[in-house]
């Protein structure tokens, strides 16, 4: 079976990657990077599009949503953004956390977003005013994992305690642990 290679970057990007997001499309890819800047490269030409700076550590998460017209970020500075996917401005709404931002999920509709941090802490936010809707305690540790079922009732989460939870978004209540393991869950 011969092996190909689907994506190869033609330009040197600047720092070390830290996250990929592809928009619905299939046209750009955003690519977080550990000197806090998200730069967006086109899939055609593997050419840098723009590069989008505003958080202020490494970026950690990303997400595009409604269709690419909007971009959300999470990173270590302690931030969730939102940003305008046609011009990548920053719009003018922050999500501030009480640690570092590690993982990031966006429901199938692009009205919900879930965004764990290290101190087990996620937040479920609405994407329109990235205004918190909900603070959850999930777990102990670091937040290394987030999913929304494909009707976005439910979030699953992961962590660094070796578990794995599945929450009810009508209580936010847990509804069970689904993994209970002695290791770190790394990602999901």
């Amino acid at each position: 079976m011969e092996k190909k290679i689907l994506y190869k970057p033609s330009c040197s990007l600047p720092s070390p990657l830290t996250c990929l997001s592809m928009d619905l499309q299939g046209k750009r890819v955003a690519c977080g990077t550990k000197d806090a800047k998200i730069i967006l490269v086109s899939l055609k030409t593997g050419k840098p599009l723009r590069t989008i700076k505003g958080h202020r550590n490494m970026v950690s998460a990303a997400a595009f949503v409604e269709n690419g017209k909007r971009l959300i970020s999470s990173s270590w500075d302690r931030t969730t953004r939102i940003w305008n996917g046609a011009n990548e401005a920053q719009e003018n709404r922050i999500l501030k956390h009480e640690s570092e931002v590690k993982a990031l999920a966006v429901d199938s509709e692009s009205s919900k977003g879930a965004a764990g941090a290290r101190d087990g802490e996620v937040k479920i936010f609405s994407i329109g005013s990235l205004k918190c809707i909900r603070n959850l305690r999930a777990h102990r540790l670091d937040i290394s994992g987030l999913a929304f079922t494909s009707d976005g009732s439910k979030l699953v989460t992961a962590s660094w305690d070796g578990s794995a939870r599945l929450w009810d978004l009508g209580s936010y209540d847990p509804i069970r642990t689904l993994a209970r393991q002695k290791e770190r869950i790394r990602s999901m």
